[in-house]
């Protein structure tokens, strides 16, 4: 879904090179860093949820705790940018941000065993969760 929208996206060229530039940036760090963050803090889920509910505007499963996991997803890319962008090399900051992901990226099989073993150190406590 990344791919197709960052695909998509690139039609923003015509308004702006800079936009592809951001947008393909945006998607680096997305498949190489949301996509770990985002398995990993679902370890720390551990409410049922109905799947026989609508999906709109549906919050189960979801409470204070995932609302405040999602600040290091968000913030990261801020934290890694800012320091070029107040020493005005902006462009610097984007490609930070790009090999961060890219890393990332490269690391993923790291990252899955680690996620791994977390889930099957966990999954009775997630299990009788999900049964609540």
């Amino acid at each position: 879904a990344s791919t197709i929208i960052s695909l998509l996206s690139t039609f923003y060229g015509f308004l702006s090179w800079k936009l592809v530039l951001m947008h393909f940036v945006c998607y680096l760090y997305n498949i190489g860093f949301g996509t770990v963050i985002v398995l990993y803090l679902a370890t720390y889920n551990y409410k049922r949820i109905d799947i026989t509910k609508a999906a709109s505007f549906n919050y189960q499963g979801t409470g204070a705790t995932q609302w405040l996991l999602m600040f290091p997803y968000a913030l990261t890319p801020i934290l890694i940018y800012l320091p070029f962008s107040l020493l005005h090399i902006p462009y610097w900051g984007l490609f930070t941000v790009g090999i961060f992901g890219i890393v990332m990226l490269l690391m993923r099989g790291f990252w899955v065993n680690l996620i791994t073993a977390k889930f099957e150190k966990q999954r009775y406590k997630i299990a009788e969760g999900f049964r609540e």
